[in-house]
């Protein structure tokens, strides 16, 4: 005759929960969580870029890890700051006594300046803090996958 064992239901569930465990906490896993931890140490802060972008243009996108980029918007900050520059000296008045001369050009030029500068220098902020956020999953799964095959046309019926 054979022999029935009966296991209390606790010892059961134990069991179920370690297999369970085993199975969901693999190394494999563990190396995931411990990728997605180092990848959250290794994210920039937005806020810092952003401050940074604020003292000097391009500053934010370099600590954000863009260095071609941080030099292309540094490069643009001193080219508009060095036309501000220019157009200030071009729009002196004339001497006392001397001939007046028409300064339409210059000085709308200059007017230009004075907008462009502080407009690059808040963009620039903005793209530091933009760069520096963390990729949303949403937009990657929603934006269309380069290895998709374009949708064919209907065919065409004699």
């Amino acid at each position: 005759m054979r022999r029935m064992v009966t296991v209390p239901l606790c010892v059961r569930w134990s069991a179920a929960a370690f297999v369970a465990a085993t199975l969901t906490l693999s190394p494999l896993a563990w190396a995931e969580d411990d990728a997605e931890a180092a990848l959250a140490a290794r994210r920039p802060n937005p806020w810092i870029a952003g401050l940074l972008s604020l003292v000097v243009p391009g500053l934010g996108q370099f600590y954000a890890g863009e260095r071609e980029r941080a030099l292309l918007i540094l490069g643009g900050g001193i080219a508009v700051v060095l036309a501000k520059i220019v157009t200030n000296q071009l729009v002196v008045p004339d001497p006392v006594g001397a001939a007046p001369r028409s300064r339409a050009p210059i000085e709308a030029v200059d007017l230009i300046m004075t907008l462009a500068l502080p407009t690059y220098w808040a963009w620039s902020v903005g793209d530091a803090v933009r760069i520096a956020l963390p990729p949303n999953p949403s937009d990657i799964l929603a934006s269309p996958s380069p290895l998709a095959s374009p949708s064919l046309p209907p065919p065409m019926r004699p």
